[in-house]
């Protein structure tokens, strides 16, 4: 049996070691302390490199500005959902991605809305319409060639419902238009629901705006069956009826 004179023995050592793990607890809190100071006034606490791709119509200062960015700001209170919030409330961005890569670097992958047509403007600048309506209003690193130039378009406010149709028509459909103009009715009034398309082969197609998507969708069957019956160019006329005229020799 134990004597019972053991027991404080057991109960002071008990209390040694309780004071000890405190002691190494705080020991290990003064280093961590220690090394939260080093690293905070170290060069690898701040970021030294921002890595912004995808963009054409936006430039990196546009990044820095918005997202209120910039090289030497501190690594760790950075938070990624903040930036992307920021970032896709411009008009330009369609999705974003932000990671932070430790020690000291940010990478932003932006996918940038794209142009669906270029508007020629009263000063003569080709303006990029994006596949959300906005134009924008800046120069853009990248050429899209094979977009249609809307030329001629008096209503702004149309701009949108003509974004709408251009998305209806086929991609393999919307590279054979050339050039868009608002038309005129028979009257030689404006009428800005009435268009006129020039396609890339010749022809020129009159449309509705509101039937332009689906009349366009048309466009090669249509012109397959015209080339069984003339070799020559000419107006075709989508409207209440089907037509075709030929071009008279003004317009060859």
């Amino acid at each position: 049996m134990y004597s019972e004179q053991s027991f404080p023995i057991y109960q002071k050592r008990r209390v040694k070691r309780k004071r000890n793990k405190r002691l190494v607890g705080l020991i290990i809190l003064f280093f961590l302390f220690i090394a939260i100071i080093i690293y905070l006034k170290s060069p690898i606490s701040r970021i030294a490199e921002i890595e912004i791709s995808g963009i054409d119509l936006l430039s990196e200062n546009d990044i820095y500005k918005t997202a209120d960015l910039r090289i030497g700001m501190y690594y760790l209170p950075i938070r990624t959902n903040s930036i992307k919030r920021k970032l896709l409330e411009l008009e330009e961005v369609k999705e974003v991605n932000v990671t932070k890569q430790f020690p000291s670097k940010l990478v932003i992958q932006v996918i940038e809305e794209q142009p669906i047509a270029y508007l020629l403007n009263e000063d003569g600048v080709w303006l990029p319409i994006l596949e959300n309506g906005y134009i924008f209003n800046g120069n853009s690193e990248k050429n899209f060639l094979d977009r249609p130039l809307v030329t001629k378009w008096d209503d702004v406010n149309k701009i949108p419902k003509l974004v709408e149709e251009l998305g209806k028509i086929k991609p393999s459909i919307l590279v054979e238009i050339s050039e868009i103009w608002q038309s005129r009715d028979l009257n030689a009034t404006f009428d800005s629901s009435r268009l006129i398309i020039f396609t890339r082969e010749g022809y020129r197609v009159h449309v509705l705006l509101e039937e332009l998507g689906d009349k366009m969708n048309l466009y090669p069957a249509i012109i397959n069956n015209l080339k069984t019956k003339t070799t020559k160019l000419g107006d075709i006329y989508l409207l209440e009826s089907m037509r075709f005229e030929e071009f008279d020799d003004d317009n060859n």
